[in-house]
């Protein structure tokens, strides 16, 4: 009787297993796999192109930590802590802030080499440079898994 009992056990996880995994399409198994891959702490180097005249406000030379929950904290080099809401689908992170009331969001494009342990992102943007002209920068950030 426990013979039966555990083959009935056991077919019926497989059978359960299975219908999990091909209920979903495999753009929502890639998903899935991106939020898991992105969740730790990473540390981050980059630079942006050309130089800008002032400081930007990005993720450049800090500690990131992405949660499971949809949320992350900042640490840059001088301690100061921030946090926001990242989401990330189809090898684009988008990270947004909230400072002084102002929502800043912004998006990366993740490369092709990325690893669980390695990502390299790029993102652009486009500001006024100190003669007014609009200027195009682009944000390249390495991020190395430290956890």
């Amino acid at each position: 009787m426990k013979k039966i009992l555990m083959w009935v056990f056991a077919a019926t996880l497989i059978c359960g297993t299975t219908a999990v995994f091909t209920s979903c399409d495999d753009d929502d198994v890639e998903d899935l796999m991106e939020n898991i891959n992105i969740v730790g702490k990473w540390k981050t180097t980059g630079s942006v192109t050309p130089v800008p005249s002032e400081d930007i406000d990005i993720i450049i030379n800090c500690t990131l930590e992405f949660k499971g929950d949809g949320t992350f904290i900042s640490v840059d080099e001088e301690g100061d802590e921030g946090t926001g809401t990242w989401l990330l689908r189809d090898r684009t992170l988008t990270m947004s802030t909230t400072e002084d009331g102002e929502t800043i969001t912004q998006t990366f494009n993740i490369q092709s080499d990325w690893t669980r342990d390695r990502m390299v992102m790029i993102a652009k943007y486009t500001d006024a440079d100190e003669g007014g002209k609009a200027m195009v920068y682009t944000i390249n950030v390495v991020m190395n898994r430290i956890k």
